[in-house]
């Protein structure tokens, strides 16, 4: 929880700094909060279930050797094996592919946060509670992508080739972007109501188990990554933690919703399609996966809503309360995420 501290405190003075001299750039504060974020993600050791593998697989690579040929080998995307035969190219240290994979998944996110939140400080406290901070450190490419996916949607409005070239660059790291880029640009057109999305949670609910088990979806995950249909095949039915996530998040969509300052309804549809999945996931966990790209969004339309609510303050103090003990059952339940250690 001190991380958690020292990067609210940095973000609003970065708030502080910005509302003093009327400057929209970065400011010390907000390298300072980065720097902070990226170092404890970076300097983990043995934390997370992804460590492992990827700590052997980095050191088995050889940047001496055809680079190709070894990005055909190896069972990762292909811009990740490439980005880390390049961290090797430029440095000998074991860990350093953990500090270019935390930076390519925390600035991004930072980088929306400082753009788009009208609430810096709470939007960074509740990245760190609603545990998108730590989600990367059990999926690693994955949190590299739907990082760079959010921030790529924050260009959407002005320019949709910027997203599209962020969204083709995250794929090229985790392939399940370049679906997620197609399901974001075409749900950004819903207006979510009541009966619109009560469809769409009744028929995610009614195809939960079958829907991998359609020739089209398998074939296309298939083409993606053969390791896909490995997951689905032997995934096991999901725990509690998928339902007390449904029913956080359900609430948090509920506030967002049912505010006056809900500005962008293309925010609120991104969140409700992530707890579609959610509702997929309870019956095949693989979906899970696919709910950070599109639950990032609470970090932007709560902080935003909530604001200029006149039971703003009350509320806020609930959320935090809420999401706090959500952390906990989140880093308790997922595996290898406690007790954390460092290499220093």
């Amino acid at each position: 929880m001190l991380l958690a501290a020292g990067a609210f405190v940095l973000a609003f003075v970065s708030k502080l700094w910005s509302a003093r001299f009327a400057a929209p750039r970065w400011n010390l504060a907000d390298v300072a909060c980065v720097a902070l974020l990226v170092s404890f993600s970076a300097m983990r050791f043995e934390v997370g279930t992804d460590y492992l593998a990827y700590q052997v697989a980095y050191d088995r690579l050889d940047p001496a050797q055809d680079w190709w040929a070894q990005a055909q080998m190896y069972q990762q995307d292909l811009g990740y094996t490439l980005l880390a035969l390049a961290t090797r190219a430029m440095t000998d240290s074991p860990h350093a592919i953990f500090w270019v994979t935390s930076a390519i998944a925390i600035v991004p996110v930072y980088a929306t946060l400082r753009k788009q939140s009208k609430d810096l400080p709470f939007a960074v406290l509740l990245y760190l509670l609603l545990c998108f901070y730590v989600a990367p450190f059990n999926i690693i490419r994955q949190g590299m992508a739907f990082g760079l996916v959010f921030w790529g949607y924050s260009f959407i409005k002005r320019s949709k080739t910027a997203f599209i070239v962020i969204a083709l660059i995250a794929a090229s790291l985790h392939s399940t972007a370049i679906i997620v880029a197609a399901i974001m640009f075409l749900g950004r057109l819903w207006k979510p109501r009541l009966w619109s999305t009560v469809v769409l949670f009744a028929g995610m609910g009614a195809v939960a188990g079958a829907i991998w088990t359609v020739p089209p979806v398998r074939a296309l995950l298939e083409s993606l990554n053969e390791r896909y249909l490995e997951y689905i095949d032997s995934a096991q039915e999901s725990g509690i933690t998928v339902y007390i996530m449904m029913a956080l998040f359900l609430l948090l969509a509920i506030l967002i919703a049912t505010s006056r300052e809900n500005e962008r309804p293309d925010w609120l549809a991104m969140i409700l399609i992530g707890i579609a999945l959610l509702i997929v996931s309870t019956q095949s966990p693989v979906a899970l996966r696919a709910f950070n790209y599109f639950g990032l969004f609470v970090l932007l339309a709560l902080p935003n809503s909530l604001l200029a609510h006149k039971h703003g303050t009350i509320l806020r103090s609930g959320v935090l309360v809420g999401t706090a003990v959500y952390f906990a059952v989140y880093v308790n339940t997922f595996a290898d995420l406690v007790p954390y250690q460092s290499y220093q």
